[in-house]
């Protein structure tokens, strides 16, 4: 009797793989695929236990670069897909594409990486940077196909050789659940800007609260908001001490953090990314599923889900005050104009960003078939 195939995937949290990868891993278990999911250990591990899903648990440090540590990773991953021997293998985020590639190399699993964003690496030191720039071109030979989120980062990992060239493709981000993500009538009462993101400073999140700011002295009635997870593993993480002072000073309100981000977020009048870099981020694409006009930089991956004045406004990466005149076109609007701009949003993110093309085209890269629509590389 054949057995069925096996995948894996592997990002640097259980948490990433059930919020942007849920959907692709709910049609491979439907396909009849033996799914093993490789991840340092966090809440969200045992919701995927409970799927049928093999988990595995690696060591990880998210947001360090000691040698000794890393090779620790390598090591996890090599005695994981070694004892796993999978037939697939997809990966996510910036260390479980260079590790798990390297120990993909020895298996015979066809592997497919998807570069989610840059990372901290391409915005700190030269040094690093390099480092970084060494390992995807050590390991990225391995895959199958290489699978970018928006054109920039596409054509600076192929501008410097970090991928084979023949082997790159494109998708549309991790894309949006339709279903799940729908628009409904809400009464604006008062004008509500919120910010819902892993809480980074490349997030532009100290952007957003200098805005606030601002704004907040010549109309103290607009309400700031803030959503998401603080003191991530992360460089750039913003503290809870950072949070609290910002909460105190009366600038922003402090939402924590929510499985149900759509309830949160439909309450909202605007949302605002001010990120330096993306791949092409979730809360926009959700943003425009629930037909919320955003406000966002003109920067690589940002840029990609607006329209300039048709689904929401561009601003500059790093510039208060550019963010400041980018939330006060916002404001000349009335609530009718809002909610159009919404609606063009809503269309866009069923035309480009549909959760079922990012799967279909995921499938592909793999060289499986599958009933999924609207794929193809």
């Amino acid at each position: 009797m054949k057995r069925s195939p096996r995948i894996l995937l592997s990002a640097n949290s259980f948490w990433n793989l059930f919020n942007f990868r849920k959907n692709l891993i709910l049609h491979l278990l439907d396909q009849g695929f033996q799914v093993t999911l490789v991840a340092p250990d966090d809440k969200y591990a045992e919701v995927f236990s409970r799927l049928s899903c093999k988990v595995v648990k690696v060591s990880m440090n998210k947001k360090g670069s000691n040698p000794f540590h890393e090779l620790l990773t390598f090591l996890s991953y090599l005695k994981t897909y070694l004892l796993c021997r999978p037939d697939y293998i997809l990966h996510y985020t910036i260390k479980p594409v260079l590790y798990g590639s390297f120990a993909a190399m020895f298996t015979r699993a066809r592997v497919v990486n998807t570069i989610t964003g840059t990372g901290t690496a391409f915005l700190g030191s030269r040094t690093l940077r390099r480092l970084v720039e060494f390992l995807y071109r050590l390991t990225q030979w391995r895959a199958r196909r290489v699978l970018f989120q928006n054109t920039e980062d596409r054509d600076l990992f192929q501008g410097n050789r970090l991928v084979p060239s023949g082997r790159i493709g494109l998708v549309p981000g991790s894309g949006v659940d339709l279903n799940r993500f729908l628009p409904r009538e809400k009464e604006e009462s008062a004008v509500r800007f919120l910010l819902a993101a892993r809480l980074l400073r490349d997030k532009g999140v100290g952007e957003f609260v200098g805005a606030a700011r601002l704004l907040k002295t010549r109309n103290p009635s607009l309400r700031f908001q803030i959503l998401g997870f603080l003191d991530a593993e992360n460089r750039s993480a913003i503290s809870s001490e950072d949070m609290e002072a910002w909460v105190s000073e009366g600038v922003v309100e402090y939402l924590g953090e929510t499985e149900s981000v759509e309830e949160v977020m439909i309450q909202s009048s605007c949302i605002v990314l001010p990120s330096y870099r993306e791949g092409t981020p979730r809360s926009l694409l959700e943003a425009l599923a629930l037909s919320l006009p955003i406000i966002t930089t003109d920067s690589a991956g940002c840029r990609e889900t607006v329209i300039d004045g048709e689904n929401g406004f561009l601003c500059k990466a790093r510039d208060v005050d550019s963010l400041v005149l980018a939330i006060e076109k916002m404001l000349a609007l009335s609530p009718g104009q809002r909610e159009a701009m919404g609606r063009r949003g809503r269309e866009l993110a069923e035309t480009k960003f549909d959760e079922r093309i990012v799967i279909g085209r995921t499938m592909k890269a793999l060289g499986i078939c599958t009933s999924v629509s609207n794929g193809g590389l």
